[in-house]
């Protein structure tokens, strides 16, 4: 159908009771930009906060912490709180099983107190349109994670690491990726990791660039 400027149409072939009928012979390459990448690869850094419940790392090795005249033995942990987990980096390399959905293994560790964790992931595109895309995943591995503790006045105020041994855990994910290019984006990531049987939780915040293949 050809139409002017008006929209109004001023010739046509076929209609709607006589269509034309095209045959095509042959084989039909995807469009530009049309084929899913096959894996992903991320590389992001973050923070934390997590629950503390567990007995502190470095208090009964000082005197910083409980006093030259005071008996160490009276700490059996701290009390359960909200403390922070310093700056941690992940690795994740994640693999397109179908158009809307990855499967994927990933390496956390924390830089400024050294701990570590490793598992696989399952994540599923809410909204999987370029170039904005929202997942949800589910997470599992094992390792452990550090938390920075303040254990107060009656402890000198000393800061000290609790540590999440789990040592096993399950996580839930959600997230954001923001494609930059066919082959690089930039990924937000919301991670809470639940550790079992030493119950505790975190949650990890990290951004960082994806390259995808």
């Amino acid at each position: 159908e050809v139409v002017n400027r008006q929209q109004n149409a001023v010739a046509s072939a076929g209609s709607r009771s006589k269509p034309l009928s095209i045959t095509v012979i042959g084989s039909c390459d995807s469009l530009p930009g049309s084929k899913q990448p096959i894996v992903q690869i991320g590389v992001t850094i973050g923070t934390g906060i997590g629950l503390a419940s567990g007995d502190s790392e470095n208090c009964k090795k000082t005197p910083d912490c409980f006093g030259a005249d005071n008996d160490p033995s009276r700490f059996e942990g701290v009390r359960a709180g909200l403390a922070p987990l310093p700056l941690h980096s992940n690795l994740e390399v994640n693999f397109n099983v179908m158009k809307d959905l990855q499967l994927g293994l990933f390496f956390r560790g924390q830089i400024i107190e050294l701990a570590w964790m490793v598992g696989a992931k399952l994540r599923y595109m809410v909204l999987s349109e370029e170039p904005h895309r929202f997942y949800t995943g589910l997470g599992v591995g094992f390792g452990e994670a550090a938390m920075v503790v303040d254990l107060g006045p009656e402890f000198n105020n000393f800061r000290d690491i609790v540590r999440a041994y789990g040592p096993a855990h399950v996580g839930f994910s959600i997230g954001y990726l923001l494609s930059l290019h066919d082959n690089v984006g930039l990924q937000f990531d919301l991670y809470t990791p639940i550790h079992f049987p030493d119950f505790t939780f975190h949650f990890d915040l990290s951004v960082g660039p994806y390259f995808q293949f």
